[in-house]
C-alpha cells in the first residue's frame, strides 16, 4: 500500500497546514482511561498515547451511628442527671436553713451573695459545654484514647480557670456585695463580702467538679456525678 499520493480533503486539519513529515495511523479509539494528546512539534510530528488516568482516591468508610436508645435507657440516663443538676439549688436552700437561725440579717445578705457566687462559675461554662460535646463525640467513634485527653485537658483548663476566677472574685468582694445590696449596703456588705468570699475560696473545686461531672455526661454515666453530688 503505496501512501505516497494520498491526498487529504481540505479541512482535515483545522484549516491549518498540514505538519511536514511523514504520518502515523494509530488505532482509531484510544482504551478507557486512556486519551490522545499532541507529540512534540517538528519534523515527524504525530500522535501519541497516554498512560492509563489514576482513579481518584475513595475516601474511609465511616462508622455505622449508633443505635436509638430505648426509653428505659433514656429514663436510666436522665433521672439521675436531673440529680445533677438540682443539687447546688439544694445546698444554697441548706445554707439558708442554717443561716436563718444566727440572724435575720445575715439571712437577707446571703440573697445577694448567693447570686453573686452562683452567678461567677457562669464565665467557665463553655468549659463544660466543650467537654461533653468533645467527649460523647470520642465516644460514639470508640476513640477512647481521644476521650481521656480532652478529660485531661478539660480538668486542666477547668482548675486553672477556677484559681483566676476566684482570685478575683475574693478581691472584689466587697465590691460586688455593695453593688448587689443597694440601698442596705451599710449593714448588708460587710455580711455578704464575708460569705462570698467563702464561696470564692471553693470556686476552683466547684469549677473543676462542674467539668468533671461534663465529662462523665459526654461518657453516658450519670450515676458517678449524682453519688458524688449525694455524698457533697
Amino acid at each position: 500500500d503505496d501512501l505516497s499520493s494520498l491526498e487529504l480533503p481540505p479541512g482535515a486539519f483545522g484549516g491549518l497546514e498540514p505538519p511536514p513529515g511523514d504520518l502515523a495511523f494509530l488505532p482509531s479509539s484510544p482504551e478507557l482511561g486512556q486519551q490522545w494528546s499532541d507529540g512534540e512539534a517538528g519534523d515527524g510530528a504525530a500522535l501519541t498515547l497516554l498512560p492509563p488516568v489514576p482513579s481518584p482516591p475513595q475516601p474511609p468508610p465511616q462508622p455505622p451511628p449508633p443505635k436509638e436508645p430505648t426509653l428505659r435507657e433514656a429514663f436510666a440516663f436522665a433521672l439521675p442527671a436531673m440529680g445533677i443538676y438540682a443539687a447546688p439549688t439544694l445546698m444554697s436552700l441548706i445554707d439558708a436553713s442554717f443561716i436563718g437561725r444566727a440572724s435575720t440579717a445575715q439571712l437577707a445578705a446571703l440573697g445577694p451573695a448567693g447570686s453573686i457566687s452562683d452567678s461567677v462559675p457562669f464565665f467557665l461554662l463553655f468549659l463544660s459545654i466543650a467537654a461533653t460535646n468533645l467527649c460523647s463525640k470520642a465516644h460514639a467513634s470508640g476513640d477512647h484514647a481521644a476521650a481521656s485527653r480532652v478529660a485531661r485537658t478539660a480538668v486542666l483548663l477547668g482548675g486553672a480557670g477556677g484559681v483566676l476566677l476566684g482570685a478575683g472574685t475574693l478581691l472584689c468582694a466587697s465590691s460586688l456585695s455593695r453593688v448587689y445590696c443597694g440601698a442596705q449596703a451599710a449593714l448588708l456588705a460587710p455580711l455578704c463580702a464575708k460569705y462570698v468570699a467563702i464561696r470564692a475560696a471553693a470556686l476552683p473545686a466547684v469549677v473543676v467538679s462542674t467539668v468533671a461531672q461534663a465529662v462523665c455526661i459526654g461518657g453516658k454515666d450519670a450515676r458517678t456525678p449524682m453519688l458524688a453530688g449525694a455524698l457533697a
